[in-house]
C-alpha cells in the first residue's frame, strides 16, 4: 500500500508504468479520486495538471506530456485494480521539434485549445475527428495526423495511405450524409505545424462560396450545443 494526499490507495497495477520524466513523478491513482485530483507527490507539486478525457476514463497528466499520453481502456483499467497509467511510450523524433507548439496545439492538447474553434467527433485508426464550430458549410470538418509534423512527406508510405484513407472515409461519410454537390479539401499549417485537412462541404443551392476558396473562419453561422452534439453523432454514425 502507498498513500497518496492523504488518501491510501493499494493494489497497484501488476503492468510497469513509467514515471513522468519531471521532478515531480506520477504515481497512478484510482478513478474515483480523479476529479479531485491535481498534484502528486513528492510535495505539493506546483506543476498544473489537467485531466484529460478520453472515451475510456480520466487520468491526471502534466501538460508537458498530454501530446504522448495514452490511456487504458475501461476493461483494462479494472484488470489493474481501477487505475490509468501511463506506460511507456517516447514521442516520436518527427516532432520533438515541434514540442513546445504541442503544448498549446488544439489537436494535441485538446481541451481549451480545441474548444476555441472545434468539437472533437472521434478518433480514427492514423487520425482524430473534429466538428469545425463555424458551421457556414454544413458538415464542415477536421482530419487531423496523430502525429504533429508539418508536411505530409514526414510520413512513411504506410502512415500517408492510411491518414488519406481516413479522409476518403470521412468524405464518404460526408456525401452519404449531406449530400454536397462538392467537397473541398484544404491543407494550410503556415503558422502551426499540426498536419490536417479541413473537409468543406458545398452546396449550388446555397450560393455562399459557391465556385469559389472557402474562407479560414467567416464567422457566420455557430449552433447551439444541442445541435453541435447532433451532427457529431450524425457523422459518427456514418462511419460505422
Amino acid at each position: 500500500m502507498f498513500g497518496c494526499l492523504g488518501v491510501w490507495v493499494c493494489k497497484p497495477p501488476p503492468i510497469p508504468y513509467r514515471l513522468s520524466p519531471i521532478p515531480h513523478s506520477l504515481l497512478p491513482i484510482p478513478h474515483s479520486l480523479l476529479p479531485i485530483a491535481y498534484s502528486l507527490p513528492y510535495c505539493l507539486s506546483p506543476i498544473p495538471y489537467s485531466l484529460l478525457p478520453t472515451p475510456y476514463c480520466l487520468f491526471p497528466t502534466p501538460y508537458s506530456l498530454l501530446p504522448i499520453a495514452y490511456c487504458l481502456t475501461r476493461q483494462q483499467s479494472r484488470q489493474c485494480g481501477g487505475f490509468a497509467i501511463i506506460p511507456a511510450m517516447e514521442i516520436d523524433e518527427r516532432c520533438k521539434p515541434y514540442a513546445e507548439e504541442m503544448k498549446t496545439c488544439g489537436y494535441c492538447a485538446e481541451g481549451e485549445y480545441l474548444a476555441a474553434f472545434g468539437i472533437k467527433i472521434c478518433d480514427l485508426p492514423s487520425s482524430k475527428l473534429y466538428l469545425f464550430k463555424e458551421q457556414s458549410h454544413r458538415g464542415r470538418v477536421i482530419v487531423a495526423s496523430k502525429l504533429h509534423v508539418s508536411e505530409i512527406t514526414a510520413l512513411s508510405d504506410d502512415e500517408r495511405n492510411a491518414f488519406f484513407a481516413d479522409v476518403n472515409r470521412v468524405s464518404n461519410a460526408l456525401h452519404a450524409v449531406f449530400k454536397p454537390a462538392k467537397v473541398n479539401y484544404g491543407a494550410y499549417g503556415d503558422t502551426g505545424h499540426h498536419l490536417h485537412f479541413h473537409l468543406v462541404p458545398k452546396y449550388k443551392d446555397d450560393e455562399f462560396e459557391w465556385g469559389g476558396v472557402f474562407a479560414m473562419n467567416p464567422k457566420r453561422k455557430f449552433l447551439s450545443d444541442e445541435e453541435y452534439a447532433g451532427l457529431c453523432e450524425t457523422i459518427k454514425a456514418a462511419l460505422r
